[in-house]
């Protein structure tokens, strides 16, 4: 009986360790496919969508300009600084839709990224 018990617990962390790297993996794909997209007028915006598989799971992806908090001895005077030019990605990925709309649930994994702002328009001589 316990060792039936063991084989069944070590079966779900097992399938949730799987999920869980499945999901990495999804984020890092997400990461790199924003990345080398055309840029748009996207700052400060989320986008969503379903990664399809044997293991559907939703994402949401979260860009904001990068702000640098500095410590200064001056409470007063410790107001974030925003770093012209890059942002803040953070994709997460999520096992249903209900999560992302709930907002509270636990993503199954972060990937958080500065990177610098996209152009927004490429030069006419492709340079």
């Amino acid at each position: 009986m316990i060792l039936m018990s063991l084989v069944g617990t070590g079966s779900r962390f097992g399938s949730r360790s799987e999920q869980r790297a499945l999901a990495l993996s999804a984020a890092q794909s997400l990461l790199d496919e924003y990345l080398a997209q055309p840029a748009s007028d996207d700052s400060d915006a989320q986008i969503t969508g379903v990664v399809e598989g044997r293991l559907p799971m939703v994402y949401r992806i979260s860009i904001s300009p990068f702000q640098l908090e500095t410590s200064s001895t001056d409470p007063s005077n410790s107001e974030p600084t925003n770093l012209s030019g890059l942002n803040q990605i953070t994709i997460e990925v999520f096992e249903t839709e209900a999560q992302v709309a709930a907002g509270s649930a636990r993503p199954l994994c972060v990937l958080q990224r500065t990177a610098r702002a996209r152009p927004s328009e490429s030069p006419e001589d492709g340079f």
